[in-house]
């Protein structure tokens, strides 16, 4: 992946400073033609999550468009993100379930969507052993 528009992060993975986020974006076709404008315009970074429903989609799309671009899955830079239901003992699940469904072998971000484990309270004593298990799988 070039560096000339990167930032470098602390694992040494380039970031493209700039990227797609699919957020709204529903549909095979929407999906498609969203990310085959973003690879014409030299986009070289795509956002997805699992609460997006979209990642399939995204995986598709990027499969079937990088080879038209003269590009591998190696020059594009993937996020997604855990989704709140599965934080907790399901987040091994969760991250397997984004990969299945990118129908790619690696991410190159994670994140956690945002914080908190679905069904308990922000005050709940069993949060930070939810959380535990949530960090096993960074």
């Amino acid at each position: 992946m070039s560096s000339g528009m990167c930032v470098s992060l602390n694992t040494g993975a380039q970031m493209p400073l700039l990227g797609l986020g699919t957020y709204k974006l529903m549909g095979a076709e929407a999906v498609f033609q969203a990310v085959d404008a973003a690879l014409a315009a030299g986009y070289r970074s795509f956002d997805s999550a699992a609460v997006y429903r979209n990642e399939a989609d995204l995986g598709r799309a990027l499969k079937e468009l990088l080879p038209k671009y003269g590009l591998t899955r190696e020059d594009v830079f993937i996020t997604s993100k855990l989704g709140p239901k599965d934080q907790g003992a399901g987040a091994m699940e969760g991250a397997l379930r984004s990969l299945s469904e990118l129908d790619m072998c690696w991410i190159d971000l994670y994140l956690i969507h945002w914080p908190g484990t679905q069904g308990l309270e922000v005050t709940d004593q069993r949060n930070p052993g939810e959380w535990t298990h949530t960090c096993h799988i960074f």
